[in-house]
């Protein structure tokens, strides 16, 4: 990931409703954080103590909501809303993000905010 300027200090970003998500490989692995900036989508790693990153998972157009982020093998994947009331969803493969693609092309008045669970089918 690519180093970005925060415009929030990390003590707000704390306060902010974000969405945490952590993989389930025990208290050594990674925890992701994402939350909208500016109509923008940023996600970044907290790891012992401190903030790596962040990056862009959306360079604009999202709604000033907090998105929800689920961790799977260590790597986050992330769902919002836009301006219009849309969802879209990227997931990070540990180099770059996805495109972002629409989920629920429902539009206007949105219902509430995105959830996020992944798992394996067996």
């Amino acid at each position: 990931m690519n180093a970005l300027r925060i415009h929030r200090p990390a003590a707000l970003i704390a306060a902010l409703a974000v969405f945490i998500a952590a993989a389930a490989h025990g208290a050594s692995s990674p925890v992701w954080v994402a939350y909208p900036e500016e109509g923008r989508i940023l996600c970044c790693l907290l790891r012992d103590g401190s903030m790596l990153g962040p990056s862009v998972v959306a360079s604009g157009g999202a709604a000033e909501c907090p998105p929800a982020i689920a961790s799977r093998a260590g790597l986050p994947a992330v769902a919002w809303l836009d301006r219009d009331g849309g969802i879209l969803f990227s997931a990070y493969d540990g180099r770059a993000w996805s495109a972002a693609e629409l989920v629920s092309g429902f539009r206007g008045r949105h219902r509430g905010l995105p959830t996020l669970a992944i798992g394996a089918v067996a």
